[in-house]
Order: C-alpha cells, then structure tokens, then sequence
C-alpha cells in the first residue's frame, strides 16, 4: 500500500514526492525538486517525546511512557498514526 510503512527510520514516495521519518524525530520531510528537504508535517508529541539520545544508549528508563511511532499511513486528505506507549526499558 503506498503511503504506509512500520516506522523505525522510513522513506516513501506519495504523489511523485520522497518522504522521510524517523521515529524519533517529531519532523516528516519531503525532498523537492531541486534538492531541497522541506518539512511536510510536525508531530507535537509534547511530554510524551521520546529522547533519542536517552533511549537504549544511556538511560533507556527514562522514555517508559513516551509514545514511540509503530505506523504511518498517509492519504491525499488525512494521516494516520499508530503509536504505542514505551513500557519497557531497554532492548
């Protein structure tokens, strides 16, 4: 299915346009012509962001209840976004 991916870090193409994401980045960017990377969305997960510098590396605790992107489904009128709450510390 276009536009859907298992997100850890993901690019796709939706409507002739590359597009990027990490999940643990709050940023989805697309390229355009001519090579330039443009912000297409801004996720505000606010208290509930996950730290990459912190998560798995140096203190994995510290993301237990922070929400981590599991799927992204993007459509010509909306996203979809499956997300779960870390509950484990860890890999």
């Amino acid at each position: 299915m276009r536009g859907r991916q298992r997100i850890y870090s993901t690019y796709y193409r939706f409507n002739g346009q590359l597009t990027f994401l990490n999940a643990y980045n709050d940023t989805v960017f697309r390229i355009t012509p001519p090579n330039r990377i443009s912000p297409a969305f801004i996720l505000n997960w606010g208290d509930y962001k996950p730290d990459i510098n912190q998560f798995a590396l140096v203190a994995p605790d510290t993301n237990i209840g922070k929400l981590i992107l599991r799927e992204w489904v993007e459509t010509p009128n909306y996203v979809f976004i499956h997300s779960s709450l870390c509950e484990w510390s860890g890999l």
